[in-house]
């Protein structure tokens, strides 16, 4: 429940109530991927970049079949300039979900 409150917060741009309530859902469950996922959009749209990075990287560590967390930890690793770790987190991206013509 607190990660979707979470995360409609985040869609509105509410990013203290987001950030309270994601960090409460993590305090429940802690490696939950979907929630790690959330923390990171959040951080990110804080401006908290390092803090994204490595709550994306649990998220995708912890799902690594979750194509999404790949995408999104590509990105903040390309906004904190990480080009190699943006390029290893697309090339996890294309492993997962492969481009089909």
């Amino acid at each position: 429940m607190l990660q979707l409150l979470a995360q409609l917060q985040l869609d509105a741009g509410q990013l203290e109530d987001a950030h309270r309530h994601i960090a409460a859902s993590l305090m429940a469950r802690p490696d939950h991927a979907p929630s790690l996922l959330v923390a990171g959009g959040v951080a990110r749209a804080q401006g908290r970049l390092a803090d994204a990075a490595h709550a994306l990287s649990q998220a995708a560590a912890l799902a690594p079949a979750n194509d999404k967390a790949w995408f999104e930890l590509a990105l903040v690793r390309q906004d904190l300039r990480d080009f190699d770790g943006a390029a290893e987190a697309l090339r996890q991206l294309l492993r997962v979900a492969p481009l089909t013509t």
